[in-house]
């Protein structure tokens, strides 16, 4: 029998597609980017090392549904990510555009977890 991923994963279920390595590749930004669940499955976590315009982007994200010091969970899908060169961090929740632009590119799935 096939286990549901809803009960494992709850309502992170729909991100369950996004795990293993990722090649990305575009004429403004490669590199490789991965996603694994944390221990407790609360958060999926991104590790990624990216080239932009010429310039090295590495770090981690963490991507969940956090819970408030009041025990309740957020309604949104929230996102931090820090960046290890410089130690900028990155928060966001839902859908979100860079301020200024952004960019497009394809990522091509290239192992699975």
């Amino acid at each position: 029998m096939a286990s549901d991923p809803t009960a494992r994963f709850g309502d992170l279920a729909s991100l369950l597609p996004l795990t293993g390595l990722w090649r990305i590749d575009s004429d403004t930004v490669s590199g490789e980017t991965s996603f694994a669940w944390s221990p407790g499955r609360r958060f999926l976590v991104r590790v990624f090392d990216l080239r932009r315009d010429g310039r090295w982007l590495d770090g981690i994200e963490f991507i969940g549904r956090p819970v408030g010091a009041d025990g309740e969970r957020g309604p949104d899908i929230e996102s931090r990510a820090y960046f290890f060169r410089d130690g900028r961090t990155l928060d966001y929740a839902g859908a979100w555009r860079w301020p200024g632009g952004g960019y497009d590119f394809e990522a091509f799935k290239i192992d699975q977890p």
